[in-house]
């Protein structure tokens, strides 16, 4: 005999008017990711609201060319709302590729959007 069972929709365990269970799954699963890579996770629920503050903004973010990406400006200090920003994925490999090279990429964040913006 096999049995039938309903899946739920899970509820969300920190309910909160603008940002639903989705995007606090990708909080938990961001921090989580960067604990993997051991780099340190200084970022609260309430600062990564704040960069992804619009639904424009969230629906634009992922891994797509031209999407929005949240990351560091010196990948050597902790995620934290004064080193981090949010740009496109292009400009992410970019920045990379400078790096990479050993050049400096501090021109390339000129169009970066920036905690609280």
């Amino acid at each position: 005999m096999t049995r039938k069972y309903v899946l739920k929709k899970p509820k969300a365990m920190f309910p909160d008017d603008n940002f639903s269970h989705e995007r606090r799954l990708s909080f938990s699963r961001s921090r989580a990711q960067a604990r993997f890579r051991g780099e340190v996770w200084e970022l609260t629920w309430e600062d990564y609201k704040t960069f992804w503050n619009t639904e424009e903004r969230w629906n634009k973010r992922g891994r797509a060319p031209g999407n929005l990406v949240l990351t560091r400006f010196n990948e050597t200090k902790p995620w934290s709302k004064d080193n981090s920003c949010i740009i496109t994925r292009d400009q992410q490999h970019v920045i990379r590729g400078l790096r990479t090279r050993g050049l400096d990429a501090s021109d390339c964040y000129k169009d970066a959007i920036y905690y609280g913006q």
